[in-house]
């Protein structure tokens, strides 16, 4: 089924490449790679392409986007033809790229890539086996819910880890079951725990940031307390924004104490300070949206 994948967007490369370079794939044996093939106008971006074509047989999106523009200069008319690519990140460095194959024909350059299998799946296998940190510490059920939000990307990963893994050696493993059990246990501690964000004059963007990322509705409450503070200054008629964001959570019965502490802070400078207040509120709720774990936090 893999080298009927292969083979088959192989040769979808080749017809788009308008069948250049003529190279007999059928000859070409690589049964222990996974191959991509790229054209294009340098040898930068061919090489972009046949990475593009590892990553999307290695069940990543891949989006191509071509455009062609012409523009007239007196008599003399000037086409240009662009081409973007977006490309979903792998949930692992791809390691060990090889080049199998290249050639030159006029402005064009083609470029066959090729990974291991055995690299990737060794990589694949000692990346999954690491579970330990993300297993549930015997606390409180406050404690728990830190290390599940804060931990609950790195599962995401390895479970798309454990897909490639599985793709390549075309059956089951029994990591599976390791990370179904704790998606269970993870899901179970988000299920435990209701959150109530405290905001008082605190922006509503980021409110909204804070509650995206908090998604729980359980018996044991936990209040969510953003507190947003200015340091503003001007200097050579440039208004100049720090805006300094602490989140704590806390608890809801005595003692009240905090059991988490984010600071995160963002720096904005415009003519106005409205402008740059506005500007820094963004780049704050930008780093909301990123993973929690990836806040600038402090215990």
């Amino acid at each position: 089924m893999l080298k009927h994948l292969i083979g088959l967007a192989l040769l979808l490369a080749t017809t788009y490449a308008f069948a250049w370079p003529e190279w007999d794939m059928q000859k070409l044996k690589f049964d222990d790679y996974i191959v991509g093939l790229g054209v294009a106008d340098s040898r930068a971006n061919a090489r972009t392409l046949a990475l593009a074509e590892i990553a999307s047989q290695l069940s990543v999106s891949v989006s191509v986007k071509e455009t062609q523009s012409s523009f007239k200069h007196g008599t003399i008319v000037d086409t240009k033809f662009n081409q973007s690519i977006q490309t979903s990140s792998l949930p692992f460095k791809l390691v060990g790229v090889e080049v199998l194959k290249t050639a030159s024909k006029e402005n064009k350059t083609a470029i066959l890539l090729g990974v291991k299998k055995s690299t990737l799946v060794n990589t694949l296998n000692e990346s999954i086996s690491d579970l330990t940190s993300l297993a549930i510490p015997d606390t409180s059920a406050e404690y728990k819910f830190i290390h599940v939000i804060e931990s609950t990307p790195e599962l995401h990963r390895k479970s798309q880890m454990l897909q490639v893994l599985e793709f390549l050696e075309g059956n089951k493993l029994s990591f599976r079951a390791d990370l179904n059990k704790l998606r269970q246990e993870h899901l179970q501690v988000l299920n435990d725990i209701s959150c109530q964000i405290i905001a008082n004059s605190t922006p509503k963007s980021i409110v909204t940031a804070i509650d995206n990322k908090l998604t729980c509705n359980g018996k044991t409450r936990l209040w969510i307390k953003p507190q947003l503070n200015w340091r503003l200054s001007t200097y050579e008629q440039v208004k100049h924004a720090q805006a300094n964001l602490n989140i704590k959570f806390t608890r809801t019965i005595n003692p009240f104490n905090t059991i988490k502490e984010y600071n995160i802070v963002a720096v904005a400078s415009s003519k106005s300070i409205d402008i740059a207040k506005e500007e820094a509120v963004t780049q704050l709720v930008i780093k909301l949206n990123q993973p929690i774990h990836q806040w600038n936090s402090e215990q």
